[in-house]
């Protein structure tokens, strides 16, 4: 009998050819598709596609892609004839990379953020999301009686920046944003407190949900996908202990404002251990809140026990926050599944398509979780 991968979500053979989309200004081709409207011509290795621009001209695409506060960024390397694709500044457009036998992936979708060109010939764009644009905004400005999540979309509002899904997280009796720090940090800020993950999809909208290790968006096995592997262990605090500031505990919610004499109304411990660091955090006034940060820090702490880096031939279905896994592994403590926290695609003409990926444990009960005793 015959077997056929049909649902398999295994990594393709390294051998498969690399395609790449490019969308901006007026130098797409084939309707505005760009690379992808010759797709076998943009393969690596491949002639043609004189008529599209972007096949012709381009050099190289290098995708930098993380959690907040890090801001998305690709940086497209062209030739400078007077052939090249016609781009400039504010031009929105998308990043798409894939296979010859396949659909590209879209990667990354912004705006052309800046455009650098010298005398060997070469000019680079440099492109980013929503992120830049946070990071941009800065603000004085205070909350009261919200979620974390209603913080966020408030700031993504003003930063005029889209989104697609943004849960409550912690509930906030008070919350000050300044304008010492930028909007972007003020939201990795929240989803720490809130034990959420904060990051832009490739569609470039803005996302603050909780970790979900769910199913393995891709599975790399060793001595058929992977090209370099490097995990670190580390031994964290097991406990964290949270102290805020306020009486809306015990007082009512009006009574945010009010300084409290006793802090232990106010204080928290979440994970187990006898080591229990001191988090002092003024936005933190009720017990509810204390409780809900500590806890989630003290989980953010566990997954940050096992970290590691995997190089392996071009994933473009790898975004941040999702799943892979790694099986075959001769040592049984590089095998399981993980979660992205930050990725680097790049594809050249010369070099073909490589992925570097940042990961992190996935779950408490996944990968090398169980073999450090049940993160």
């Amino acid at each position: 009998m015959i077997s056929l991968p049909f649902t398999s979500n295994a990594a393709p053979a390294a051998v498969r050819r690399p395609t790449f989309a490019v969308e901006f200004g007026s130098g797409n081709s084939g309707g505005g598709l760009g690379g992808l409207a010759g797709a076998a011509a943009s393969t690596v290795g491949l002639g043609g596609g004189s008529e599209d621009p972007w096949q012709r001209s381009l050099i190289a695409i290098s995708v930098q892609l993380g959690m907040a506060p890090f801001v998305d960024e690709a940086v497209i390397t062209l030739s400078s004839d007077s052939q090249a694709p016609a781009v400039a500044l504010a031009d929105e457009g998308q990043i798409s990379l894939g296979y010859a036998d396949g659909e590209a992936i879209a990667i990354l979708k912004g705006t052309v953020q800046q455009i650098r060109r010298n005398l060997r010939g070469t000019q680079s764009l440099r492109v980013s999301n929503g992120g830049a644009d946070l990071t941009r905004l800065r603000l004085n400005q205070s909350f009261a009686q919200q979620t974390a999540g209603k913080i966020v979309k408030e700031l993504a509002s003003q930063a005029t920046v889209a989104i697609d899904t943004v849960e409550d997280g912690v509930d906030l009796p008070a919350y000050a944003i300044s304008d010492r720090i930028p909007a972007y940090q003020h939201i990795a800020a929240l989803a720490q407190k809130s034990g959420y993950l904060a990051y832009f999809t490739a569609a470039g909208k803005l996302c603050f949900v909780p970790p979900n290790a769910g199913e393995a968006v891709q599975t790399f096995r060793y001595g058929q996908d992977i090209l370099a592997l490097e995990v670190s262990e580390t031994k964290a605090a097991a406990a964290v202990t949270v102290i805020g500031e306020g009486a809306a505990g015990h007082q009512g919610n009006e009574a945010w404002s009010w300084l409290v004499n006793d802090p232990a109304s106010v204080t928290a411990t979440a994970g187990r251990g006898n080591t229990a660091p001191l988090y002092a955090d003024g936005a933190v006034r009720s017990q509810k809140t204390a409780t809900q940060v500590a806890g989630a820090i003290a989980s953010q702490t566990r997954s940050l026990d096992v970290t590691g880096r995997l190089w392996v031939a071009g994933a473009p279905a790898i975004a941040i926050g999702s799943t892979f896994e790694i099986t075959d592994a001769p040592n049984a403590r590089l095998n399981g599944k993980f979660l992205t926290y930050q990725v680097w695609h790049r594809y050249t003409k010369t070099h073909g398509f490589t992925t570097l990926i940042h990961f992190r444990t996935a779950s408490s009960g996944s990968g090398l979780g169980n073999l450090l005793g049940g993160l």
